[in-house]
């Protein structure tokens, strides 16, 4: 369990990195957003929302951190649930917009380049089996 929580103590410690990690993704948002904008395959709203998701965060434990400092033993329960809930968002926003790549560029891909890679993979794993 100290394994899965030990990596948001620095952000509970230094409460503006999470604003770094928000400027971060924000800045991914921005050049998705153009080469969308230009016809690339590419869905930068997954983005977005974790640039939000993040930054949210970076408020909410500002004041946390503030309020931390007016305690003697503060007990911070609410990163059960914080946690986690940041966790499974970038993971599946980082999920989201890789796939959503993907997807477009097979969309995109041509029947013959399609038929060709099945051809070769289907001749692969012949050759394999046959090994």
């Amino acid at each position: 369990m100290d394994l899965f929580f030990r990596p948001m103590g620095i952000f509970v410690e230094h409460p503006s990195l999470a604003f770094v990690i928000a400027g971060g993704f924000a800045g991914l948002f921005l050049y998705s957003f153009f080469q969308h904008k230009r016809g690339a395959p590419v869905n930068p709203w997954p983005l977005l929302l974790l640039t939000g998701v993040w930054g949210g965060y970076g408020v909410y434990e500002r004041a946390m951190f503030a309020w931390s400092q007016t305690v003697i033993a503060p007990i911070r329960i609410d990163l059960f649930l914080i946690v986690p809930v940041l966790y499974v968002s970038t993971i599946g926003g980082c999920i989201a917009w890789v796939t959503s790549r993907r997807r477009e560029q097979a969309a995109r891909r041509p029947p013959a380049v399609t038929a060709v890679a099945w051809v070769v993979v289907e001749w692969g794993w012949r050759v394999m089996q046959s090994l």
